[in-house]
């Protein structure tokens, strides 16, 4: 399967640090990481550094504006520190 087309889902808090409260089981298939592994840290830690801005500007405008989903498609870091 091609990676592009694997996904997994997370839900963050409404803090600017968009503290990840849950995150799906193919996190672990697609990253690496175990859905624990992952709770409580700032999502933004894993985003490819060129895409944070553009991330924490997705994340402050999906809270203004009152949104309870937000897709985006991104490069994260995997748990061995490539990005996917």
């Amino acid at each position: 399967m091609d990676p592009r087309d694997q996904t997994f889902m997370t839900i963050h808090n409404l803090t600017p640090d968009a503290n990840i409260l849950f995150a799906s089981d193919s996190i672990l298939d697609i990253l690496g990481y175990h859905p624990d592994e992952v709770k409580g840290s700032s999502c933004f830690e894993y985003f490819h550094p060129d895409e944070v801005p553009f991330a924490r500007s997705i994340h402050s405008r999906g809270v203004l504006m009152d949104k309870a989903a937000v897709l985006h498609y991104a490069r994260i870091r995997s748990s061995k520190g490539e990005y996917v």
